[in-house]
């Protein structure tokens, strides 16, 4: 325990009147992905103290101000026990068969205490997270070092810059294409939006909405239009096979269930706050239904009703609420927003993070405070409630379906959504009735093209649970699959798994506020109304910002 060190007058987690057990109260605290933030590293330290990097003696110090972290190159590699080892150039080398790390560092203990100077052997399994001010060589991308680095200062070494609203770059995890187009909205997938670090890697399942091969083998296309290092665990097509004239529907809790489009209803009348909006939710046509966030509160909750009317059930016959919906830019804003308040301390806040916490691992802070999609069935003034929709990312679709209680005998159903003001668009509602389980075929990829040439690496990687496939921004990744049959009907979803790290754009970190982060962990309240303010001034140029500043994998490359 932190607070335990108060005889060490050097150290920085000294304690002091103020001192609280941020740590427990925080990993007692219900849900937080972004546990992080402000947490472990700042258990019990007060606000002065926190900036704790600016006790660093020597290089590092140097490497921690604006001017070191822009011309002096260094890898960071922040260790298991807490400790940091700072490599002060790029000749650094490492041995993929001893998995050694060795060059010119500075060791440090977990006090930030120098322990030693020098030629430094470290092995890779003893660090948690890596950070460098300079892009590591394109030859290297299947070392475990490139997949576990964070990239700062990106801006310095990249020139790109997004001035106008910073946190409305374009960001995101892999996104998945099934056809040649190009365009706005045209990504089919968006895998792992979550798994911002290695710890919190996992397996994300898509509707590949549409989707029909037009020859037996076919090919699925990754890209990487984000200043990001994606890791990529496993990519796989899972095939379900249906009758001629039904569909497959995905549920929220990864079932895959048969349809039958033919009695499949949208609402008769749907309301929202703004008014009638049944022809926004009537039809698959991107014409969404979505609000503007609460210029006082982020955290404003807004109700929508949806009315079938009366419906001739059988015995036992099952129902499901279908929605195709995504996210809004908030939560894209609020995770640029708490790693800029990071500052330039964002790999040591991460570091903490990935650790093996499973207690860590079960928050998710912005989640659980902006919540998802919460139906509810009503049944005169009471209200059932049904389940959730929740899947974050503002890029492609989501297509799913919530399995319904028994519904025989209701006389009008009604349901009532109820979700954060400004943070979700719904494109599409329906009922439909759900005609069984459906179980998927595997298909693993058959070749892979990494930057339209054949990588017999890659495909091994994918093919490897121990392994993974690294995606740098601007590459292209081609997954080559083969129909189980041809002279079977199936429709297809996207598999994929793996994580991804943001890198550190120079005017996020000119952002740094730690105050902020402890009122996001001690009084999110708080923290949603005042950052409300902040949100609404840029909110309505935000889409248009995003969606304008990915990177264009055909004219840029990481490579060159």
């Amino acid at each position: 325990n932190p607070c335990t060190a108060r005889s060490q007058p050097e150290d920085i987690y000294r304690s002091d009147k103020k001192c609280k057990l941020t740590q427990l109260s925080f990993m007692l605290r219900k849900n937080s992905f972004l546990p992080l933030l402000f947490l472990l590293f700042t258990s019990c330290v007060t606000m002065k103290q926190a900036n704790f990097k600016t006790t660093f003696r020597d290089i590092n110090a140097f490497n921690n101000s604006d001017e070191g972290r822009k011309t002096s190159p260094f890898l960071k590699a922040h260790l298991q026990g807490g400790g940091l080892c700072i490599y002060t150039d790029t000749l650094w080398t490492f041995n993929e068969e001893s998995d050694i790390l060795e060059g010119n560092a500075e060791l440090y203990n977990a006090r930030r205490m120098m322990l030693s100077k020098g030629n430094t052997e470290i092995h890779i399994d003893s660090v948690v997270l890596f950070e460098s001010n300079r892009p590591l060589d394109p030859t290297g991308r299947k070392s475990r070092i490139t997949a576990t680095t964070i990239l700062t200062s990106v801006d310095a070494v990249f020139g790109v810059i997004c001035l106008t609203v910073p946190k409305a770059c374009w960001g995101s995890c892999p996104t998945f294409y099934t056809g040649e187009g190009d365009y706005l909205f045209s990504a089919d997938a968006e895998g792992f939006s979550n798994a911002i670090i290695p710890s919190l890697e996992y397996g994300d399942i898509d509707a590949l909405e549409g989707f029909t091969p037009k020859t037996r083998q076919f090919s699925i296309k990754m890209k990487n239009e984000a200043l990001e290092t994606h890791v990529v665990r496993d990519v796989q097509i899972l095939a379900l096979e249906r009758e001629p004239g039904m569909n497959i529907l995905h549920g929220v809790n990864d079932r895959f269930f048969l349809g039958d489009p033919s009695h499949t209803v949208g609402p008769f009348a749907a309301m929202a706050p703004e008014g009638d909006i049944t022809e926004l939710l009537s039809a698959h046509d991107q014409e969404e239904r979505f609000s503007m966030a609460n210029r006082s509160n982020m955290k404003t909750k807004e109700e929508v009703l949806l009315s079938f009317g009366r419906m001739d059930l059988s015995e036992g016959e099952e129902l499901g609420l279908i929605l195709n919906f995504r996210q809004t830019l908030m939560t894209t804003y609020l995770i640029y927003s708490v790693m800029g308040y990071m500052g330039n301390t964002v790999s040591d806040f991460l570091a903490e993070l990935d650790k093996d916490n499973p207690v860590i691992k079960k928050h998710d802070l912005i989640k659980d405070e902006l919540g998802g999609i919460e139906v509810y069935l009503m049944d005169g003034e009471k209200e059932l409630f049904c389940g959730t929709f929740h899947e974050t990312g503002p890029i492609a679709y989501n297509h799913q379906v919530l399995s319904l209680p028994d519904l025989n005998g209701t006389k009008e159903i009604t349901f009532k959504l109820k979700m954060n003001q400004g943070l979700w668009r719904i494109d599409y509602a329906a009922l439909t009735p759900l005609l069984g389980d459906v179980n998927p075929v595997s298909l693993r990829p058959e070749k892979v093209l990494f930057n339209e040439t054949e990588h017999h690496e890659s495909l091994e990687a994918i093919h490897d649970d121990e392994n993974y496939l690294i995606s740098m921004p601007g590459d292209e990744v081609d997954f080559y699959f083969s129909v189980p049959d041809t002279e079977t009907e199936y429709d297809y979803f996207l598999y994929s798994k793996g994580y991804y790290l943001e890198w550190m754009r120079d005017h996020w970190l000119q952002d740094k506020n730690l105050m902020k982060l402890n009122r996001l962990i001690e009084k999110p309240d708080k923290f949603f109304r005042k950052e409300a303010r902040i949100y609404s001034k840029y909110e309505s140029e935000m889409e248009n910002i995003f969606w304008n500043s990915r990177i264009n994998t055909q004219s840029f490359s990481y490579h060159e």
